[in-house]
C-alpha cells in the first residue's frame, strides 16, 4: 500500500567594544617655545600637586639636546602589529554542513518486536528525520531515522497498532540538538498509520501491513501533511 502526501497541507497546530577613552590622570601640557632667560612661573596642576613649569622647561630643555629619532627607527622599534592584528575571515575555519547517511538510526528501535513494515521516500531537497511515535498516550517514540534529500529506507519490526509519523526537514544536522540548523520545518501525516498482522496457520502464512509513505507532497497525494511546531515533534521522547 502507499500512501503519498497531498499537496494541499493540513493547518498548522499548533562586539566590537569601543577602545578606551584617554586617561584623565595623563594631563595634556603644551610646551611654548620660550627665550633665554625666561622668569615667567607657570604652574602645572597634577593630581591636586603644584609644581613650577620651570622643572618642565628643564627637562624637555634637556631632551631637546637629543638627536631626533627618524620615524623610520620608530617604525623599526615598534612591537610587531600582528600580536594586535584582529583574524581575518579567511582564517577561521569554515564550518562544515553535516549530512548524516540515509538509514542511520538517531534513535535505535526499542520495544515489542512486529511483523509491520514501512518504507518512508524522501523526494525532497532537504535531509529529513522521520519518527514514528505511538498514537496512543502517553506518546512514546519509537525510532528516528535519518533520510537524506532524495533518499528512502524501508524499515520492519513494526508491531500492529496505530500510529502517528512525524518528521523534520532541513539542512546541517545537529546531532548534539537533535534538530537541523538551518531550513528547519516540522510535519506530522495527516491521519495514523495502522498496522495489522495475523499469525501463519496451517493453511495460511502470516499477514502483515507494509505501507509506503512519500515526505514529499505530490499531485493527487492521498495523505496530507500537516505543519507542526517543534515542540510537538519533541513529544514522547
Amino acid at each position: 500500500m502507499t500512501i503519498q502526501l497531498g499537496t494541499a497541507a493540513l493547518p498548522a497546530q499548533a562586539a566590537h567594544s569601543s577602545p578606551p577613552a584617554a586617561s584623565s590622570a595623563a594631563p595634556a601640557f603644551n610646551m611654548i617655545a620660550g627665550q633665554p632667560g625666561l622668569t615667567r612661573l607657570i604652574v602645572w596642576a597634577i593630581g591636586g600637586t603644584l609644581l613650577l613649569a620651570g622643572v618642565a622647561v628643564w627637562v624637555a630643555a634637556k631632551r631637546s639636546n637629543r638627536e631626533p629619532v627618524s620615524p623610520a627607527r620608530v617604525a623599526a622599534s615598534a612591537p610587531s602589529s600582528s600580536f594586535w592584528a584582529p583574524v581575518a575571515p579567511q582564517d577561521i575555519p569554515a564550518h562544515e554542513a553535516l549530512s548524516l547517511p540515509t538509514g542511520t538510526w538517531i534513535l535505535r528501535p526499542h520495544g515489542a518486536r512486529g511483523r509491520g513494515v514501512l518504507k518512508v521516500q524522501n523526494g525532497s531537497d532537504l535531509d529529513s528525520a522521520v519518527r514514528l511515535v505511538t498514537a496512543a498516550t502517553p506518546r512514546k517514540v519509537l525510532w528516528t531515522l535519518y533520510i537524506r534529500a532524495h533518499g528512502e529506507k524501508e524499515t520492519g519490526g513494526i508491531v500492529a497498532g496505530s500510529y502517528l509519523l512525524r518528521f523534520t526537514l532541513g539542512e546541517d544536522w545537529d546531532a548534539e540538538g537533535g534538530r537541523f540548523r538551518e531550513k528547519a520545518e516540522f510535519y506530522q501525516a495527516g491521519q495514523q498509520l495502522g498496522f495489522t498482522e495475523r499469525e501463519p496457520t496451517e493453511n495460511e502464512g502470516a499477514e502483515y501491513t507494509e505501507l509506503t509513505v512519500t515526505l514529499h507532497e505530490m499531485l493527487g497525494g492521498n495523505l496530507p501533511r500537516m505543519p507542526i511546531t517543534e515542540a510537538l515533534f519533541n513529544e514522547g521522547q
